[in-house]
């Protein structure tokens, strides 16, 4: 099980010992995410569109990965169709390996073939990747050159919502007070427990002591899948020091929202 120490944003650099020759780049004309609500028994299709913009031809492989993502920054890839809510192998694509031209276009297209199963219910997700295949060094003693260049490896959201089925819970997990360049920062670890995904609007009410609302802030909104955790951050910009009630707010918009409460106390320097 590969972990990566990054969140993922839709692409990875790979740094890779190659042969110094001309640039060729491969990227993913889209989005990076497939996202299609289906019921049981039913088969939905699309396409993804890969784009050589470099200057060379390019090869590329294209592969299935399992994913999953947590509030410590790591992520993971597994086997595909290992975890329990993998749908990789629910799915087909083809080509799984092409040269694509520079300037040129290839259409991967992909079938997704939901089983006919009662017990189906929530999100299920998993990833394919795009890879480029790198040229063999040519040459031999001082006459083969080589660099270290970063490659891009693409890799796309494959997500289908059973319907609208699913439990949604959340659970608050971890939370910590930093002072980062003077500056107070609260941290709070949010898990998905679940049965479907969701991108939740995420805010912080700060209380005084007189009871009044002294700020709201929000986070940055993430995916989250089910099992998964992110790492929302709210920057205290302008909090002079004292006691505080902080209630956190999760809405993930399809259903009630969630909240926790807590104390916090800023310090003075």
């Amino acid at each position: 099980m590969k972990k990566v120490k990054q969140m993922f944003c839709g692409w990875l650099l790979l740094a890779t010992v190659i042969l110094g020759s001309a640039s060729a780049e491969v990227i993913v004309d889209g989005d990076f995410s497939k996202i299609h609500q289906v019921q049981p028994g039913a088969s939905v299709t699309g396409t993804v569109v890969l784009k050589n913009i470099g200057q060379s031809a390019q090869e590329v492989k294209l592969y299935q990965t399992d994913y999953l993502f947590f509030s410590n920054s790591t992520s993971e890839y597994p086997e595909a169709g290992t975890l329990p809510r993998s749908n990789a192998r629910w799915i087909q694509y083809s080509p799984r390996q092409v040269t694509i031209q520079p300037g040129e276009e290839q259409t991967v297209s992909y079938e997704i073939s939901v089983p006919r199963a009662d017990t189906l219910s929530g999100t299920y997700w998993s990833m394919i990747m795009v890879e480029p295949l790198l040229a063999e060094p040519t040459g031999s003693g001082d006459s083969t050159k080589f660099s270290v260049q970063a490659v891009m490896r693409y890799g796309i959201q494959m997500i289908t919502q059973i319907g609208n089925t699913g439990r949604v819970a959340v659970r608050f997990l971890k939370r910590e007070l930093l002072r980062q360049n003077g500056q107070w920062w609260l941290m709070l670890d949010v898990q998905n427990t679940g049965e479907r995904w969701m991108r939740p609007d995420v805010w912080l009410e700060l209380y005084g002591g007189n009871g009044g609302t002294q700020k709201k802030l929000a986070a940055d909104r993430y995916r989250l899948f089910p099992g998964t955790s992110v790492r929302y951050k709210f920057e205290l910009k302008d909090v002079p020091p004292g006691d505080y009630q902080v209630l956190v707010i999760v809405d993930p918009k399809d259903s009630q929202p969630f909240g926790a409460q807590y104390s916090l106390t800023l310090k003075e320097e």
